[in-house]
């Protein structure tokens, strides 16, 4: 399977995102959107965070507890825009997924 090249404007939010896709008659007929969220698990102030990245459908409901549980940690919050860029090297804007 070819992915398909999609032309579109400027998406600075996921609800611009939508918008940009939706009539576009390049993108694929049964295309599916999702959201990228990054999770830091809580840890002592001695020890390095490994940071929980979920990849989901952007319908479904995702929350810091359920990636917390799933990784195996107590607690996790949405990781800032700065741990984001130290540990996978990409920017991000808090609250919007990348």
């Amino acid at each position: 399977m070819v992915a398909a090249e999609v032309s579109h404007a400027p998406a600075n939010n996921a609800a611009a995102w939508r918008e940009a896709l939706e009539g576009n008659k390049s993108v694929p007929e049964n295309y599916l959107l999702t959201k990228t969220l990054v999770f830091k698990p809580k840890v002592a102030k001695t020890e390095t965070a490994t940071l929980i990245v979920v990849v989901a459908l952007d319908n479904t409901a995702t929350s810091a507890a359920q990636a917390a549980k799933a990784a195996g940690e107590k607690d996790a919050r949405s990781a800032t825009p700065e741990a984001v860029k130290e540990a996978l090297g990409v920017t991000s804007e808090q609250g919007f997924p990348f």
